[in-house]
């Protein structure tokens, strides 16, 4: 059987070496409210080339022990890298909220 849609198509495989490090604290402030920073490099050609830089500091709000509210700021920037890059370099800003909800699950 031959498909339509695979009519003048062609299989594109690129191999990326790529390396990702991140870096995620928590601070303490009392029982009920701690910060989370997070750091995450991502390079291409291993360690040569820059493929994202994120950064994301996070506040919480433990309401109770099933329950924490957030709310956080995350600074992107994305790089042309590999065979098929974006265009440009693309900074993105994002401020979010963050609803956790726990539950003990038993044995498994």
């Amino acid at each position: 059987m031959l498909s339509l849609s695979s009519i003048g198509q062609t299989k594109i495989v690129e191999s990326n070496s790529l390396s990702w490090w991140a870096n995620v604290n928590n601070y303490t402030f009392s029982d009920k409210l701690y910060a989370t920073s997070e750091i995450h490099i991502r390079r291409s050609d291993f360690v040569e080339n820059w493929q994202q830089f994120l950064v994301r500091p996070t506040i919480t709000y433990v309401l109770n022990t099933n329950v924490n509210i957030g709310v956080g700021y995350s600074h992107l920037e994305n790089y042309p890298y590999g065979k098929q890059p974006i265009s440009i370099q693309t900074p993105e800003n994002n401020v979010f909220e963050q609803l956790v909800l726990s539950q003990k699950a038993g044995k498994v």
